[in-house]
């Protein structure tokens, strides 16, 4: 009879410790996008983001998310995510001038009209997670919150 009690305390345990991990997630997201006014979040150098548009259709996929090293050391044929009038695109690097960084989606017939600096890039593509917008998807469905709670 004892050996339930231990199975059931250990997934209380274990869950209990993701909700905290979630927890602190959640509160450091919303500081960085709150008080410091970020557009993005990073975690240890690092950030995610989720792909919108098939621009780099070929290479990252629409619903694809993508990790992103935070860095302004970026050569030319990396893949970059960087600021622009507002809006976050990740792309490639086909030409470097200096500071200034001219850049295109691989799917893109031609390069971006607009060149940017260093100034604007958020870091470099490390690593694609195919389809994962199906997870988020999932978890925020309501009936699945609601049997989660």
């Amino acid at each position: 009879m004892k050996k339930p009690n231990k199975v059931i305390t250990k997934v209380f345990d274990i869950l209990s410790t993701v909700i905290i991990i979630l927890l602190i997630i959640c509160v450091l997201s919303n500081f960085q996008t709150t008080i410091l006014g970020k557009k993005y979040n990073s975690f240890l150098g690092y950030s995610l983001f989720e792909v919108e548009t098939g621009s780099m259709s070929g290479t990252i996929e629409i619903g694809d998310w993508i990790i992103v090293k935070v860095t302004d050391d970026v050569k030319t044929n990396d893949v970059i995510t960087f600021e622009q009038d507002g809006a976050i695109i990740t792309h490639r690097i086909v030409e470097m001038y200096g500071d200034t960084i001219v850049t295109k989606g691989d799917d893109n017939n031609s390069k971006d009209a607009k060149p940017i600096t260093k100034e604007n890039v958020i870091g470099k593509l490390v690593k694609i997670l195919p389809h994962f917008s199906i997870i988020k998807k999932t978890l925020l469905n309501e009936k699945v919150l609601i049997l989660l709670f």
